[in-house]
This record gives C-alpha cells, structure tokens and sequence, in this order.
C-alpha cells in the first residue's frame, strides 16, 4: 500500500522534530557538562579565622587552644584568650593579634604560645619541572590581576597595647621555597638536569616574612622567648 503525499508530509515532519529534539538534548548535555566543568575549575575561596568572643570555645581542645588555617587568623581587637596553663597554638600563613588583645597561659605551670605563620613551596630538584612550574605560577598571578614578581609571603603582626604572656613563647615567620628531597637517588635529577638543560634559564624568587610589633605590645616567657623570620628563595 502505498501512503498519501499528505501521510508522507507528516511522517518527514514528524522525523525532522524527532532529530531537532535529539539535538537539542544534545546540547544541553553538552552545556551541563561544560558548566559542571567551569565550576571543578573555580577556585575555592578559603575563609579565614577571626577570633572573637562567640566563636572561641570551638577551637577549645582539652586544656589547649589550636587555631589552624590555610589562609589567616585574626585575633579581634580587645579579645582575651586564657589559656589557664594549656598551650595557645596559631598557624597560618598570615597571623594577626588586634589591639589590646591579650593570648596569656598562666597557672601552676605556665603553657607554651606558639605563633607560626609559613608560607612555602617545595621545588623540584629536577630544574625543568621547576621552570614550568614557576612559569604556571607567575601567569595565574598576572591573570589574577597580581604581580609577576609576587612571592611566598608570611607574617605575624602583634597590635598596639596586645599582651603575650606564657611559658615558652615562639614567634615563627617562614616564607619561600626548599628543594624537595629525591626518594629515587640522588643522581637521576643532575642526569636529567643534563639531558633537558634549556639555553636559557630564569627563576624569580622573591618571598617575604615579617613580624611586626605595635606600640606598647608586651610579649613575655617564664621560660623563653623566640623571635624568628625566615625568606628563602632557592633559584634553580
């Protein structure tokens, strides 16, 4: 039996919607993969810590306070952490005690503060692997809007009038870059070093680490006292 034209007119018209609604599908399969993508690529934006009043009892652990971030920590102006003998432990790449702040640790034994704030890289002793990894850092600095000279950067600021008062009491500053230890013998990286060597070789290393004290700030330790800033900028 053969169809009408009239049968076949509807049937091709009904297989061209078939094939722009398969397409369509098509493409917003495509679209939600791609924004999926867009989004594991966004960077993830770290919260730093500021420390007040309602939110100290959390960072509490046993007799001790530990404040640990990958980005800062803020001591709020006027704010009083007691450790009551227990150990006050902050480490972040930037560390900041407001004014008038007080971090004591005073009882029958006076317990340790320490301040750390690190911010460092692990080269590779390989140099190529090195170049290309600094090379990638500097371009999404500059495609960040930042500066291509920008570096590892650490700092510890203690405001005006803030106390620091414990047993043994660290100031820890450390910033910049350390060759990374081979775990597969120590003459395959000089061998591969040869064999890629580049004509032209540029490493910028440029970190910074600062510790700075306000007006009037006390910082005390029953047993000791330590103060240290570190930059180390290992070029390759």
């Amino acid at each position: 039996m053969v169809a009408s034209p009239q049968r076949r007119r509807r049937d091709l018209d009904r297989d061209r919607r078939r094939r722009a609604a398969r397409r369509a599908a098509g493409a917003i399969a495509r679209g939600s993969r791609l924004d999926l993508a867009l989004e594991q690529l966004e960077p993830r934006q770290l919260l730093a810590i500021t420390v007040t009043d309602q939110n100290l009892a959390q960072y509490k652990v046993g007799a001790d306070y530990v404040f640990t971030d990958t980005e800062s920590i803020t001591v709020a102006p006027g704010m009083v952490i007691d450790a009551a003998g227990g150990k006050i432990s902050l480490t972040a790449p930037s560390i900041t005690i407001g004014d008038g702040a007080k971090l004591l640790s005073k009882g029958a034994s006076s317990g340790a503060i320490s301040l750390t704030a690190t911010d460092t890289e692990s080269t590779s002793p390989i140099k190529l692997l090195d170049q290309f990894a600094g090379a990638a850092g500097a371009i999404s600095s500059v495609v960040a809007g930042g500066n291509l000279f920008e570096g590892d950067s650490a700092s510890i600021t203690v405001g005006a009038g803030a106390v620091i008062d414990g047993g043994t009491v660290s100031l820890t500053v450390k910033s910049g870059s350390a060759q990374a230890k081979p775990s597969y013998g120590g003459g395959y990286p000089k061998l591969i070093n040869d064999i890629l060597a580049l004509p032209i070789s540029v490493s910028i290393k440029q970190p910074t680490s600062t510790i700075t004290v306000g007006q009037s700030a006390t910082i005390t330790g029953v047993n000791d006292v330590s103060i240290t800033s570190t930059a180390i900028a290992f070029a390759s």
